[in-house]
């Protein structure tokens, strides 16, 4: 099983993201039984800051999808990871551009493809701190 999370800003991503692996990939994806969190199911406010949400993640084995690169502020996220991160620390899925995302449907299929093949792979980027798609 892996457990995935979206970020506030990419919620719909999400959704759409799983909608075009479930449909496209089928058997593969059903096969590794991805459980979609949310804040609610995790214990988290909709306003804990980027380093709260990381760490729940982490304390939870949960995998972060998000459009998010601030690196601004102490509770950042690239901050939290370049602080917390360790060789075994599920990586933060980043989609790089949430907005084509949803209008190139082109894109949005590259994305999911490389989704997948980072889940297919997740143990090879433990440690990564950060992987982006596409």
């Amino acid at each position: 099983m892996v457990r995935v999370m979206a970020d506030n800003d990419v919620k719909g991503q999400l959704t759409e993201l799983i909608r075009l692996l479930a449909s496209g990939w089928g058997n593969l994806f059903s096969d590794l039984r991805v459980v979609v969190e949310t804040f609610d199911t995790l214990g988290l406010s909709n306003k804990a800051n980027d380093s709260e949400v990381w760490q729940k993640c982490q304390s939870e084995d949960v995998i972060l999808f998000t459009g998010n690169r601030n690196g601004d502020g102490p509770t950042s996220l690239e901050l939290t990871i370049r602080q917390h991160n360790q060789p075994d620390s599920l990586p933060v899925i980043t989609l790089g551009n949430p907005r084509r995302f949803t209008l190139d449907r082109a894109y949005a299929e590259r994305a999911a493809d490389q989704f997948l093949g980072y889940l297919l792979d997740l143990g090879v980027y433990r440690g990564a701190g950060r992987l982006y798609v596409p």
